[in-house]
């Protein structure tokens, strides 16, 4: 942006300015002319000096600063006996005692300032006035002098001292919020013990609920198992009994062969015996001797044979009937 645009920029802001002055001396002006009756000067005289007054009143009867330092010397007590809820209310009650008669100082100034412009548009209308208003002016009320300026520079300093306490006040606070908060909450090394703990406790549950599933599966696998091992039981049951038969019939098959080869081996037995005694021819001289050693092999041998049937194998048979003796 150029000089010349700076300039005209300035030049715009400082007639509206103007305007906006003149338009306000206009109204007030065309105020007075409609009020049926002008306040005389003793009237604007007795009003400033009540507003005087009552500013002085509230600032000589403001204790908030002694409150306030009274309070903030037991922060560090209060701190330390964790009662942080107690020290934040104790400031929150004086915050809203600062709050109320900062709007009590303002409300007045701005009821003195009125005073003092009628004041100012009464001594337009009547310049004869103008010495007696600077009379007035040098006159003090409770020790504060009544020219305007001197009451304006009084008023800004009574209020920025209480707009100052009030910062100090919001910050202080501010700092027993943050203790309240850290009083009511645990540590941080507590916090996290907590959240272990909690922790903990969700890996035994999954633990036990994944248990009692290993559980059921198994359960549910054996019923299986049980259910497959009956199936193929019943499946195999037609080839057991045909393994059973065949076993049965192949055990009757061999007894009835042994059976019948010792049968048929006791019958060439028989024969051959009954063939060697029948063709042989005893002589009488013999006979005797014969008979002799015959009885004593008789008496001597059992009444049954023994047969060799097959390779290592004995059978024992029961003669049917007795060997002849001489």
């Amino acid at each position: 942006m150029s000089s010349s645009e700076r300039y005209d920029e300035f030049t715009r802001k400082r007639q509206a300015e103007e305007r906006k002055l003149i338009e306000e001396i206009r109204y007030k002006r065309s105020c007075i002319k409609l009020a049926t009756t002008f306040p005389s000067e003793e009237d604007i005289q007795k009003t400033i000096c009540r507003f005087v007054n009552s500013i002085v009143y509230i600032v000589s009867s403001n204790t908030l600063s002694e409150e306030f330092a009274e309070i903030r010397g037991s922060r560090s007590r209060l701190f330390a006996s964790l009662d942080a809820t107690l020290y934040k209310s104790r400031l929150q009650n004086v915050h809203l005692q600062v709050r109320n008669t900062l709007d009590r100082i303002q409300s007045a100034f701005e009821a003195l300032s009125m005073a003092y412009e009628v004041y100012g548009l009464l001594v337009l209308s009547d310049e004869s006035l103008a010495i007696s208003r600077v009379c007035f002016y040098d006159k003090r009320e409770q020790g504060v002098t009544l020219d305007p300026a001197f009451t304006s520079d009084f008023v800004r300093k009574e209020v920025d001292f209480l707009t100052e306490l009030e910062h100090q006040i919001q910050s202080e606070i501010r700092d027993a919020g943050f203790q309240e908060e850290s009083e009511t909450h645990e540590s941080a090394w507590n916090q996290v013990k907590e959240l272990l703990i909690t922790i903990y406790k969700d890996i035994g549950e999954l633990k036990q609920k994944t248990i009692s599933q290993d559980e059921t599966i198994k359960s549910i696998s054996e019923r299986i198992d049980s259910l497959c091992i009956a199936k193929a039981t019943r499946e195999q049951e037609p080839d057991l009994d045909s393994r059973v038969r065949s076993e049965k019939e192949q055990n009757e098959h061999i007894k009835r062969e042994r059976r019948a080869s010792s049968e048929h081996e006791n019958e060439s037995l028989h024969d051959n015996e009954a063939s060697e005694t029948q063709g042989k021819e005893i002589e009488p001289e013999e006979d005797l001797e014969l008979m002799d050693d015959n009885d004593l092999k008789l008496d001597n041998e059992p009444d049954s044979i023994t047969t060799s049937i097959g390779p290592g194998a004995e059978k024992t048979h029961r003669l049917s009937r007795p060997l002849p003796k001489a």
